[in-house]
């Protein structure tokens, strides 16, 4: 009709994106890999390579190594995290709950007082003290910089 606008054209890099969820759906593929979405948060994003520019498979390899390169920090940094939680389990026999808060928290991206003494069946304030320790361990961090109403993350 006369007067209706003509869709928006996706960009290149968001055809991809939708090519590649598309496949995956469809079966065509096992996974969507993690450097594959996170490629497009660099260079690409801000500069919008076209696919008929003949850097754009350079620029496509480097986004997603480096995507890679931080994936692979982020797995350090939560692999040092699981062996403080380890060995703060290990040294507290008698209190069972650091042990298990620390998984909680590994597998949970924010993690907050009430919400774990709802999964561990304690008390609001026997998780905050759990929480202190696993703080005092190198485990969790407070991330709001709040007095109240706080939430942990590792």
């Amino acid at each position: 009709q006369a007067g209706e606008a003509e869709p928006a054209r996706p960009a290149a890099v968001q055809a991809l994106l939708v090519a590649a969820v598309l496949a995956k759906r469809r079966g065509r593929l096992r996974h969507v890999l993690l450097p594959f979405w996170c490629a497009f948060t660099g260079r690409m994003a801000r500069q919008r390579p076209r696919l008929q520019d003949p850097d754009w498979p350079v620029v496509f390899l480097s986004e997603v190594a480096e995507a890679a390169r931080r994936g692979l920090s982020e797995l350090d940094r939560l692999n040092a995290a699981a062996a403080r939680a380890a060995a703060l389990a290990a040294s507290e026999r008698r209190h069972g709950q650091s042990g298990k808060a620390a998984e909680i928290a590994l597998r949970q991206p924010v993690v907050t007082a009430a919400g774990l003494a709802q999964q561990l069946g304690a008390t609001p304030q026997g998780a905050l003290l759990i929480i202190k320790r696993l703080i005092a361990a190198g485990v969790l961090r407070e991330a709001t910089g709040r007095a109240s109403f706080r939430a942990f993350v590792v």
